[in-house]
């Protein structure tokens, strides 16, 4: 596959959007702030060549994902992020 495919999960706080590409073992990327998972598109055809599915997510606030109603924790977002990447 090389072909960026694009798509949301579902989480209890809303859709977390994310970007994927490959097959095989899971590697997640999170964007750095302010950013969005845009910026890991030239990495993720390198990442599928070697092997790997990669998983690009944009993280709540940012990108396609849902917007918190007041700026989160760090543990919320890693709650958010753990509910998306078991999703």
């Amino acid at each position: 596959m090389t072909t960026i495919r694009k798509g949301y999960v579902d989480t209890p706080a809303g859709q977390v959007h994310y970007r994927t590409l490959g097959t095989g073992e899971p590697v997640v990327l999170l964007h750095m702030s302010p950013a969005s998972s845009a910026m890991w598109e030239p990495a993720l055809p390198h990442l599928a060549a070697r092997g790997y599915q990669a998983f690009a997510l944009d993280t709540p606030g940012y990108g396609d994902s849902f917007r918190p109603p007041a700026p989160p924790s760090l543990e919320e977002y890693a709650a958010y992020l753990l509910a998306a990447i078991d999703g």
